[in-house]
């Protein structure tokens, strides 16, 4: 009697365990970004804009003030691929304060050759979390403009989204200048250092781990 009781006793620990393992295996990592809601939408490609709010940039080793600008374009709400959470960018613009009023101006060549991502082992659920990520412009994708000054802005840069301010904020030095013109004398080579680049977005992105 006592035999039987123990034997039922321990294969329904046996089973109970299993059935622990299973349920982890299928949840994934629990602080992973799973979900991801745009304005309470919970699937498809969402629009999101926002306004510049601050923040500086070096071109070619010299420092400016920024004055203005926008960004715009889609991110994709609803289940993540393996936690990754893609963002196509439309417009990039950057509008800083130069020598004599003549500024730097950063924009996009194309609407559809800006991409991002953000993939983050921290996300949460609720908007308190700051989600890691990058921007990419492919070659030749923007360009910096100076007077009649031109070169080409390309490369990867960090991005953080802080789901508290709903502020995308792009910092680091991954972004090159190519192709400049005569207008710019030879001095628009190296690259362009951006450091904290705020913008503030009109929308409600929030970066989960449930539904």
């Amino acid at each position: 009697m006592h035999l039987r009781k123990t034997l039922v006793a321990g294969g329904a620990l046996v089973g109970a365990s299993l059935l622990a393992l299973s349920s982890t295996a299928n949840a994934g990592p629990a602080s992973s970004i799973n979900y991801v809601h745009v304005d309470g939408a919970t699937s498809g490609a969402q629009p999101i804009s926002g306004a510049y709010e601050g923040g500086t940039a070096n071109v070619a080793g010299l420092t400016f003030g920024c004055s203005g600008g926008n960004v715009s374009g889609t991110i994709d709400a609803g289940a993540t691929a393996g936690g990754v959470v893609t963002v196509d960018y439309s417009a990039l613009n950057l509008t800083c304060d130069g020598a004599l009023g003549i500024d730097p101006v950063i924009t996009l060549n194309s609407t559809t050759c800006a991409t991002g991502t953000f993939e983050d082992s921290d996300a949460t659920d609720g908007l308190s979390d700051v989600i890691s990520g990058t921007v990419t412009l492919a070659r030749n994708c923007g360009q910096l403009r100076q007077a009649t000054c031109t070169a080409n802005v390309d490369g990867t840069i960090g991005v953080t989204y802080d789901e508290t301010t709903q502020d995308l904020i792009l910092d680091g030095s991954g972004f090159t200048l190519s192709n400049q013109n005569a207008a710019c004398l030879g001095f628009m080579s190296g690259g362009v250092t951006l450091n904290d680049i705020t913008f503030d977005v009109d929308d409600v992105i929030d970066f989960r781990t449930n539904p």
